[in-house]
C-alpha cells in the first residue's frame, strides 16, 4: 500500500501563493498570521514547504513592510524558526540587491538591540535565533566583525549558541572569510517556486525512504560541529538548515 505524500493537501499552499499575486498587504498579513500559529500548525497544513513559501513572500514584498516585520520579531512566544525565516528572506534580498543592504542591516541591528535590552525575557529570547540573526546580517564591507552590539551579545553567558559559529573570535573569522551571506537563487515566480517545491518535497514517503537508503551515510569521525549552511551530514546533498536541522 502506497504511503501518503509528505503533503497530501496543497490547497493552503496554493491559496497563499495566489493571494501573493493579487494583494501585497494582505499577503504579508496572512503569512505573519500563519507563522504565529507555530510549528505543529505549519507542518500540518504546509508540511516541509512552509519556510520556502514564507521566504518567497517576504522576499517579494518585505522591504515595503520592514516595520511590520520588525514588530513581528519583537513579539513574545513566536516559533524561533519562523523568525529566522523572515531574517533569511530579507538577507537574501539584500544579497541579490545590495542597495537594500543598509536597510536590512539596520533592521537586524534594531531587532538584536531590542533582544539585548530584554535578555531576561524567556518568552522572547532564544539563543539559536539570536545566533542566526548575527550570521544573517548583510556584511558586504566586512564591518560587522567590529560591531559593538555583536560583542555585547557574545559577552552575555549562554545568549549565543557557540555550536553554530563558535566563540566571538571564531564568529569574526567566519564573517571575514567564509562568506556567510551565500544563498540559493530565489525562484522568480510562483511557477518556478512550485516546481522547486515539487522536486524537493512532493515525493511519497516510500520513495523518500528508498532514496535515502541509496545514499551512503557520512560518519562524523571527529564530531565536528556542522554549520547551518554546511552540507548535511546525513548525506542528502542539502544544506544542514534545509534538512536535519529542522
Amino acid at each position: 500500500m502506497r504511503k501518503p505524500d509528505l503533503i497530501a493537501n496543497t490547497y493552503p499552499l496554493n491559496a497563499v501563493l495566489l493571494l501573493s499575486e493579487h494583494d501585497e498587504a494582505s499577503s504579508i498579513e496572512t503569512i505573519l498570521a500563519l507563522l504565529r500559529q507555530g510549528h505543529d500548525f505549519l507542518k500540518l497544513y504546509f508540511g516541509e514547504t512552509w519556510s520556502d513559501t514564507a521566504q518567497y513572500i517576504i522576499y517579494k514584498y518585505g522591504m515595503n513592510h520592514l516595520d511590520k516585520l520588525k514588530a513581528f520579531m519583537l513579539e513574545e512566544s513566536i516559533y524561533p524558526l519562523a523568525k529566522c525565516t523572515i531574517s533569511d528572506a530579507l538577507t537574501r534580498k539584500a544579497h541579490d540587491k545590495p542597495s537594500y543592504s543598509e536597510a536590512v542591516r539596520k533592521w537586524h541591528d534594531e531587532v538584536l538591540e531590542f533582544y539585548y535590552e530584554h535578555i531576561n525575557n524567556n518568552k522572547l529570547i532564544d539563543s539559536n535565533l539570536i545566533t542566526e540573526l548575527l550570521g544573517n546580517i548583510p556584511d558586504f564591507d566586512n564591518s560587522i566583525a567590529d560591531s559593538e552590539l555583536a560583542m555585547k551579545l557574545f559577552e552575555v553567558k549562554d545568549l549565543i549558541n557557540e555550536h553554530i559559529y563558535g566563540t566571538y573570535d571564531e564568529w569574526k573569522e567566519y564573517c571575514l572569510h567564509e562568506c556567510p551571506n551565500e544563498f540559493e537563487p530565489m525562484p522568480k515566480n510562483i511557477s518556478a517556486l512550485l516546481r522547486e517545491l515539487h522536486d524537493r518535497y512532493f515525493i511519497s514517503q516510500e520513495q523518500q525512504e528508498l532514496f535515502s537508503s541509496l545514499i551512503p551515510k557520512q560518519r562524523l569521525v571527529d564530531e565536528k560541529i556542522v554549520g547551518r549552511n554546511d552540507p548535511c551530514p546525513c548525506g542528502s546533498g542539502k544544506k544542514y538548515k534545509k534538512c536535519c536541522l529542522k
